[in-house]
């Protein structure tokens, strides 16, 4: 139900989105309704698709105040959604101008719902780009030039070899010299396949490692602590890991 959407979540819909605290409860079911219909995602069905995760990163603050400094500073969420990590960036004083925020997503029409959702369409300057993110072409203008890409809950929806193939992807897009993916993903404590695919404990989570040696760069990072799912998708096998990593050459 509405009932578990966060109070972070529901702060920025008051404040950012301008909507009043009495009416959020119908406002986000009928988002939901209408995101599910584009994207029938497990995490839209659970409410999960207002999570910000990014902000409880230990890494946050460098990269509010990075964004927020006027050199030229760039981030792109992979994965996007319905853009709620690009509406708390801006909501915490990150510039919207062009050239800044870039958000992209195989599917164009859950980043439509999301200018209803927070009731910005038009408005909103940050760059939305549709499109398969392996395929060279979508991002091929920004190669190089990101200083910060968010990957929250993106690599875990691939198998093991096809994780490797999408870091492979970043290290492009990632500017040279201290580039830094942030972001989180799900792994099972012993190997799991299914539905979703490469949830496989060490396997899955280190995956980025293997990727930056397969990639001839130098990395340095560092995990966070695991925590167990949350709502209808709990399952005492599965844990969140959260992580950066920051590419040094």
């Amino acid at each position: 139900p509405p009932s578990t959407v966060t109070a972070p979540a529901r702060h920025l819909l008051t404040t950012y989105a301008g909507i009043p605290p009495g009416d959020l409860d119908a406002h986000i079911d009928a988002i939901r309704a209408r995101a599910f219909a584009v994207a029938p995602y497990p995490c839209i069905g659970t409410y999960q698709f207002l999570d910000l995760s990014l902000r409880t990163s230990p890494i946050y603050p460098t990269l509010l105040a990075a964004l927020r400094s006027g050199t030229g500073k760039t981030f792109l969420d992979l994965g996007c959604g319905l853009g709620q990590e690009v509406r708390q960036l801006v909501a915490d004083g990150v510039p919207d101008e062009e050239g800044v925020l870039f958000a992209t997503d195989l599917n164009g029409g859950l980043w439509e719902v999301g200018g209803e959702l927070f009731r910005d369409q038009g408005r909103l300057k940050a760059r939305f780009i549709e499109g398969d993110f392996f395929e060279e072409g979508v991002l091929g203008e920004l190669e190089g030039g990101v200083d910060y890409v968010y990957a929250g809950a993106f690599f875990h929806l691939f198998g093991l070899e096809e994780q490797v193939r999408a870091v492979k992807r970043v290290v492009k897009l990632l500017r040279r010299g201290g580039g830094v993916v942030v972001g989180r993903q799900s792994g099972g404590l012993g190997p799991m396949w299914g539905r979703w695919r490469g949830r496989g404990g060490g396997r899955g989570l280190g995956m980025i490692w293997r990727a930056g040696g397969v990639c001839g760069r130098g990395w340095g990072g560092r995990r966070g602590p695991s925590g167990g799912w949350r709502g209808g998708w709990r399952r005492e096998s599965i844990r969140w890991l959260g992580w950066r990593a920051c590419m040094r050459d």
